[in-house]
């Protein structure tokens, strides 16, 4: 339908999914049992299927997506539980910064935000992952 002075109407994609959060770390190799040892660099990402498929979704619709602007022809809708701790508040921030519509996020106090802790090895790019399940 088009709208007077608005132009037609937005199109919505709506994403079902989960939401977390990633402790990437680069690792010169990984640690043997009971060894700790340095990452050369470390970083939290968004994460979460249902998250990764949003932001991906966006991306792929919008021409100015990588700078954080659409252009207006396609909203995505991320649908899912966050939870009120300070990760699912870092994630939903994080949504609204590229633009995905959380207004389909219900927010459970009682919820624990999933997170993974994942070691990357910086010569074979190999990983390692350990997670904590979204709990309640």
């Amino acid at each position: 339908m088009d709208i007077p002075g608005i132009g037609p109407e937005m199109k919505t994609i709506a994403v079902i999914g989960a939401l977390g959060v990633d402790h990437i770390m680069i690792v010169p190799r990984f640690p043997k049992t009971g060894e700790s040892i340095r990452a050369s660099h470390s970083e939290k990402a968004l994460s979460g299927k249902g998250a990764n498929t949003a932001l991906s979704t966006y991306r792929s619709c919008h021409h100015k997506a990588s700078l954080g602007r659409g252009d207006g022809a396609i909203r995505v809708k991320m649908i899912g539980k966050a939870s009120k701790d300070h990760y699912g508040e870092g994630l939903k921030k994080r949504l609204l910064e590229n633009d995905i519509d959380v207004s389909g996020l219900k927010e459970v106090p009682s919820l624990s935000s999933s997170k993974r802790v994942v070691m990357i090895n910086k010569e074979t790019h190999d990983s390692r992952c350990v997670f904590s399940p979204v709990s309640d």
